[in-house]
């Protein structure tokens, strides 16, 4: 972790995601394991317009976060939070523009809960600014599950809603799209 960042004035949250052991675990519901280049991720949120300092050969993607909806939290920091996370680093489809790419996935938040009660919280975050070559990702989705037998058994609300889940987000969300499991721990 980069020394002294929770101690920099502009830092008000920082949470870490570890990355999960087992990425196979995504494969069970029809997505490609990827080897992550990580073993974290580290989410440093600061007061608005500001960017944390960081030591050399580290980098950042500023993100825009927008919060589906949330968890009850009653643990503390510094606790890893119970379950498993999928993060999820979206790109945007080809003939989709920005404009109409922002629109879908705000309003892919509904679709989320209908089509996955096992999701405990959603977020997503935009790329702020969105880059302009789509080779780069647009976003990431954080999708919680309270446990791992959630994310094994109640992922999908039926058998028909992963085939109209892929219908909807196959309308403005790339192939290139990828996931990757994680540990979240709230440092401060």
């Amino acid at each position: 972790a980069p020394s002294t960042l929770d101690r920099q004035a502009a830092v008000t949250r920082w949470i870490v995601d570890e990355i999960h052991d087992d990425q196979d675990l995504i494969e069970v519901h029809g997505l490609t394991a990827h080897v992550p280049i990580w073993s974290a991720l580290h989410w440093i949120f600061c007061r608005d317009g500001v960017r944390p300092v960081l030591p050399d050969g580290l980098s950042a993607i500023p993100l825009q976060e927008h919060v589906g909806w949330d968890y009850d939290r009653d643990w503390p920091d510094g606790q890893a939070t119970p379950g498993i996370k999928q993060l999820s680093f979206i790109h945007k489809g080809r003939d989709v523009t920005d404009e109409d790419f922002i629109r879908r996935y705000r309003a892919h938040v509904p679709e989320a809960r209908r089509h996955m009660p096992g999701l405990w919280k959603y977020v997503q975050n935009l790329v702020d600014p969105l880059p302009s070559d789509r080779a780069e990702p647009y976003g990431v989705s954080e999708l919680w599950f309270a446990s791992i037998d959630d994310f094994r058994e109640r992922y999908w609300a039926s058998p028909e809603s992963q085939p109209e889940e892929h219908a909807e987000v196959s309308q403005f969300l790339s192939s290139r799209t990828w996931s990757l499991l994680a540990h979240e721990v709230i440092r401060a």
